[in-house]
């Protein structure tokens, strides 16, 4: 379809026919054609991801009405957790374990709101919510590697969700999920919570992590760089709506 793909899964979670656009994408007419395909096929709303460098691609989806929505900040870090540092803490993290799932989702139901689904108005709030608590949820029911709780007394209050990925030279960790619900911030838990993700890769021998944020979430970037992240990529999301019609809350 002219370089775009429709997402099944975002349709049906969304109950909107929703597609992304091919990176490869770039030229003005094969982004006319694209619009035109979406029109076709009835799409509601285009995922693009553009690198930080293509003002022009950028430019022509904004006069179509486009919405930046996120800066995409890709960081990652090979430096050694060291004994000290990776003590700090990590008697109040442990693995998830099933019980923890209810207090996960309502962490995910408000931790995520630097995120381009809430960033952008077309999106039902009570679906933005439930995303994150959908994707936590699954990701502590096997589709993560390992999925880490940062704890008060018994009860889970933030998590850290860690994914082995690649194979040889180019195998990794990357981290998906991160947070620690309000009333436990500041306590130190955010750093416990990475500092065991690192651990965990260590441990595996995957000599690098990478995770992905929000460019708007300074708390994260603070949080990753005082952990050795640097910053490697930054893309810019944008979401053009062809049905304007936002989605009742």
């Amino acid at each position: 379809m002219n370089g775009v793909r429709v997402l099944d899964w975002d349709s049906a979670f969304f109950g909107l026919r929703i597609a992304t656009l091919a990176a490869e994408v770039r030229s003005e007419t094969d982004l006319q054609a694209a619009l035109q395909s979406c029109r076709a096929e009835r799409v509601d709303c285009l995922y693009v991801l553009s690198e930080s460098h293509e003002l022009n691609k950028r430019a022509w989806l904004a006069r179509h009405g486009a919405l930046e929505v996120d800066v995409r900040t890709t960081l990652s870090t090979s430096a050694p957790v060291s004994p000290a540092i990776a003590s700090q803490q990590l008697s109040q993290v442990r693995a998830a374990v099933p019980e923890d799932l209810p207090a996960l989702a309502t962490i995910a139901r408000t931790a995520h709101s630097d995120s381009r689904f809430w960033n952008d108005p077309h999106f039902a709030r009570t679906h933005c919510a439930e995303l994150y608590a959908t994707w936590i949820r699954k990701a502590a029911q096997g589709q993560a590697d390992a999925v880490f709780v940062a704890t008060s007394g018994a009860q889970a209050v933030g998590y850290i969700s860690c994914h082995a990925r690649g194979a040889g030279p180019d195998a990794h960790a990357e981290i998906g999920l991160v947070a620690v619900a309000e009333a436990a911030r500041g306590q130190g838990l955010g750093g416990a919570l990475v500092r065991a993700a690192l651990l965990w890769a260590q441990a595996r021998g995957l000599t690098r992590t990478s995770v992905v944020t929000q460019g708007r979430n300074a708390a994260a970037l603070r949080l990753y760089a005082a952990h050795s992240f640097v910053v490697q990529r930054q893309q810019v999301w944008q979401h053009l709506w062809l049905s304007h019609e936002p989605q009742q809350s």
